[in-house]
């Protein structure tokens, strides 16, 4: 026979045996069985996608708590080890263009099947902001036409003397 769990606390079932003599006699006799829950691993993040350098840590991934099926907690990146416990230890995505798995292992002490649950964390490309003023010097009143240059497909902000004051590409 076999006994299943699919909660998050112990399942316990009771088995009873009768036996029957030939006279019709009889005799009963009962024992428990305890089936313990799997782990579940689970963790939550509001976004895996960031500007590089991209800082994970215990406030943008907050581990879930199953403490009923859950003993030890273990987190990976790109499959090492970095931390145990249910918070998030940390971790730095350095470069553009970055992909790195986040995984949470759960296991108990029971030996059962551990559960490991995996999110994607990217990094993209930073945009870059340039332009050039032609001309840079003159007399007044200087019109000075400015030419953007940057990353394409990036929005503008110009400010002159910390004022905002256009949000075209080429004002």
């Amino acid at each position: 026979v076999v006994f299943s769990n699919t909660g998050l606390d112990d399942s316990i079932y009771i088995v009873e045996l009768i036996a029957f003599s030939e006279h019709g006699c009889a005799d009963t006799i009962y024992d428990t069985i305890t089936v313990f829950p799997n782990p579940v691993a689970q963790f939550n993040a509001p976004f895996t996608i960031d500007c590089a350098p991209f800082v994970l840590d215990s406030n943008l991934i907050t581990g879930v708590d199953f403490p009923t099926a859950n003993d030890n907690y273990t987190w990976l990146a790109d499959g090492v080890v970095i931390g145990n416990g249910l918070s998030f230890p940390g971790y730095t995505i350095p470069f553009d263009g970055d992909t790195v798995a986040i995984s949470l292992v759960a296991t108990n002490i029971e030996g059962c099947s551990p559960d490991t649950f995996t999110l994607d964390f990217i990094t993209i490309e930073d945009p870059v902001a340039n332009f050039s003023l032609n001309p840079q010097a003159g007399c007044s009143p200087l019109l000075v036409n400015a030419i953007d240059s940057s990353t394409p497909g990036v929005t503008w902000a110009w400010y002159s003397d910390g004022v905002l004051t256009d949000t075209v590409q080429n004002p």
